[in-house]
């Protein structure tokens, strides 16, 4: 993937260079595409090729994009310029050809793609922090970032340009990694090894939570409730790590839809990266939301037999007949039919 797009932004340099006008409009950029690979057309991900190289001609100030928001197509994501224009070249002295230097071994890869002084800078300042730092701890990129560059979004800019997306360079080299994204979470001190009890939707967060602290201490599970945030659970899950204390076990209650079986499958992948353990369905709560919820039309709900035989691997057994029939009639039932009212009248149904 890497190098079709590598091979794009080439092609769009050249076009860019040899256009008769300074400015070079989306068509025209478009049809250059077309014309070079007939399969662009009929690419899913033609937009965001298109995005990425364009990205990376602006972040080699070969172009420059439009300033305003009306400069952009936002009819779909990600968003393009309807126009890029060619950076005139300044009149300077040549440089002085990139003198042979020995990298460490580590920053070899790196060095033979490096052929602009601009990243031959970057190596340098690389190869420095090595020297001075042997041991590095992990810290968020951010960090590390403005401590090797003096810019805090350098390396953030830097992730879809040659040296990264080739592999020459790694965050793991870097010792960084993006900052966990955090969610909201409330400890219900209680019982028993402590549980994460996940729910997609912020109203059944709150009402959880409300249920719990009703509960008798020396009774109810000592539960960290955490509100997922819909799709942002599959990215923040890594946050379970600073919890404490630590969850023994992960549970998770959502819509029982496509789009919400979907986020449970894509987190528990994410538990099990971070933690060996895996996110498992809040059976109880399930079971309620069946029995007490009415189906509704699912608009998420276009997926395949095969897609619905994967979605339902994730539901425990006693639930597949019930979750089955929603997925076959592309039918949803929303986790608020588990609301706070019945949470207080079977207080059971905590008990996951």
């Amino acid at each position: 993937m890497s190098h079709g797009r590598t091979d794009l932004t080439e092609q769009l340099s050249a076009f860019i260079g040899s256009y008769p006008r300074m400015r070079v409009p989306l068509a025209a950029l478009r049809e250059h595409a077309i014309q070079n690979d007939p399969a662009f057309v009929s690419d899913p991900s033609a937009r965001q090729r298109l995005h990425s190289s364009l990205t990376e001609l602006q972040d080699r100030l070969e172009i420059s994009w439009p300033k305003g928001r009306t400069g952009l197509d936002t009819r779909a994501l990600p968003e393009l310029p309807r126009w890029v224009a060619r950076v005139a070249a300044e009149r300077t002295p040549d440089r002085a050809p990139i003198r042979p230097r020995v990298w460490p071994s580590v920053l070899e890869p790196a060095a033979r793609v490096a052929t602009r002084p601009d990243e031959q800078d970057l190596l340098t300042a690389i190869a420095s922090w090595m020297a001075a730092n042997p041991t590095p701890v992990v810290v968020p990129m951010q960090e590390r970032s403005l401590e090797i560059t003096g810019d805090e979004k350098r390396f953030d800019k830097l992730r879809s340009t040659r040296l990264f997306t080739t592999g020459a360079l790694t965050l793991d080299l870097l010792a960084c990694a993006p900052a966990l994204l955090p969610f909201a979470s409330t400890h219900v001190d209680g019982a028993g090894p402590t549980q994460l009890l996940v729910a997609e939707n912020s109203a059944t967060y709150q009402s959880l939570t409300q249920a719990l602290f009703t509960l008798p201490t020396s009774t109810r599970p000592d539960t960290h409730v955490v509100w997922g945030a819909g799709r942002q659970f599959p990215i923040s899950a890594e946050h379970v790590l600073l919890l404490d204390p630590a969850p023994a076990s992960f549970l998770y209650f959502g819509d029982l839809d496509v789009a919400g079986l979907q986020i449970a499958c894509d987190a528990d992948a994410t538990i099990h990266r971070v933690t060996g353990g895996h996110l498992i369905p809040a059976t109880s709560l399930y079971r309620a939301a069946l029995e007490y919820g009415v189906p509704r039309p699912d608009p998420s709900n276009k997926a395949t037999p095969a897609h619905h035989a994967q979605l339902l691997a994730w539901v425990s057994a006693e639930l597949q007949d019930g979750v089955e029939k929603l997925l076959r009639t592309r039918t949803r039932i929303p986790q608020e039919s588990v609301g706070l009212t019945l949470l207080l009248r079977c207080p059971e149904l905590l008990r996951c």
